[in-house]
């Protein structure tokens, strides 16, 4: 059954990631994926993966591919923690207007 399956790498992914195995993270994720690959929320997961690895560009392409997949405003949680995400990103590659910008879509108080 895939939604077994994706939710057994997800739980992979979160154990390597924690464990500090990010590349074996992102291997999971990407595995999850392909199963499931309209699931903003791995999207979401290995953007998070790829800001750990510092690979801020990729990590802000990530966020938004999984802002793309959202569908309506009961996903407003993930939305946010995906402009955050991308402020995050901006923010380390020094596009702090941005950065500003991207707080600004999370509805963060800046």
């Amino acid at each position: 059954e895939p939604s077994r399956a994706v939710s057994g790498l997800k739980r992979r992914a979160d154990d390597e990631r924690r464990g500090g195995d990010l590349d074996a993270a992102v291997v999971s994720l990407e595995r999850a994926l392909r199963i499931a690959p309209e699931d903003p929320s791995l999207w979401h997961e290995l953007a998070e993966v790829r800001l750990d690895q510092k690979q801020y560009g990729r990590a802000e392409q990530l966020a938004a591919k999984s802002n793309a997949l959202l569908a309506g405003p009961q996903d407003a949680r993930l939305r946010t923690a995906n402009w955050t995400l991308i402020a995050r990103a901006r923010r380390a590659q020094g596009d702090t207007p941005g950065a500003r910008e991207a707080e600004r879509r999370a509805g963060l108080a800046y």
